[in-house]
């Protein structure tokens, strides 16, 4: 997995505006989701919320303040992309 690359592919998403930060906003706008990128250290309840809304997630093996950092935020421990150009890169990405 090429994880600095998908971190990058996510601030150009954030930038772009076709980012969601954090599990209320996702589940708030789950429909648009393609994507879902979570953080390690994510709680075991933000974890099932997320599996339950049946999107592609993917976790990056980053913590939610780095994650966060990344995206000018303090803490965030799932993002969900919304662009298909995006995200069909991340999960380029994600397989080498």
């Amino acid at each position: 997995m090429e994880t600095e690359k998908i971190l990058g592919m996510l601030g150009l998403a954030r930038r772009a505006g076709k980012a969601i930060l954090g599990l209320d906003n996702i589940k708030k706008f789950k429909g648009q989701a393609i994507i879902i990128v979570l953080a390690s250290d994510s709680s075991d309840r933000t974890k099932r919320k997320i599996n339950e809304m049946e999107k592609h997630v993917i976790d990056i093996g980053r913590t939610k303040l780095e994650l966060g950092h990344l995206l000018g935020v303090g803490e965030v421990s799932a993002v969900a992309v919304t662009d298909i150009n995006f995200a069909a890169k991340i999960k380029e990405l994600e397989k080498l």
